[in-house]
C-alpha cells in the first residue's frame, strides 16, 4: 500500500509509511468489531481515503509525530521497556493517531 505525499522528493523515495501501516494494523488487530470471526473495523474504503490525496498532509503529520514518539522511547532505559511503561502507550498514540486520520474518533 502506498500512500500520496504532497513532496515530489517524497514521491520519488515511494512514501510507503510504515508506522502508518503499523498504526493501521494495530487498530484492526484491537478492535472488538467482526463477522466470522474477521476484524471489520478498517474497511478498504477506509484504506483508500487514507491513500489519497486529500489525506496525505494528516498522514504526513502522524507518521512524523510517531517517529519523534519512538525516537523519545530510545532515549530511556531499557527497563522501562514494558507493556505498561512503554509498549501500551505507544499502541494507544497509534491507535489515536489512525483514528484521527479515518475521521472515526467518534465511532469509537
Amino acid at each position: 500500500m502506498k500512500f500520496y505525499s504532497d513532496s515530489k522528493v517524497q514521491q520519488k523515495l515511494t512514501a510507503t509509511r510504515p508506522l502508518m501501516r503499523l498504526s493501521l494494523m494495530c487498530l484492526q488487530s484491537c478492535m472488538p468489531d467482526h463477522r466470522d470471526n474477521i476484524a471489520s473495523f478498517v474497511t478498504d474504503t477506509d484504506l483508500n481515503k487514507i491513500k489519497a490525496k486529500a489525506a496525505a498532509k494528516v498522514v504526513d503529520e502522524i507518521e512524523t509525530l510517531l517517529e519523534e514518539a519512538i525516537a523519545f522511547t530510545a532515549v530511556l532505559e531499557p527497563d522501562m521497556w514494558n507493556v505498561h511503561h512503554i509498549q501500551k502507550p505507544l499502541a494507544n498514540l497509534m491507535m489515536r493517531c489512525t483514528l484521527k486520520a479515518l475521521d472515526k474518533e467518534k465511532s469509537f
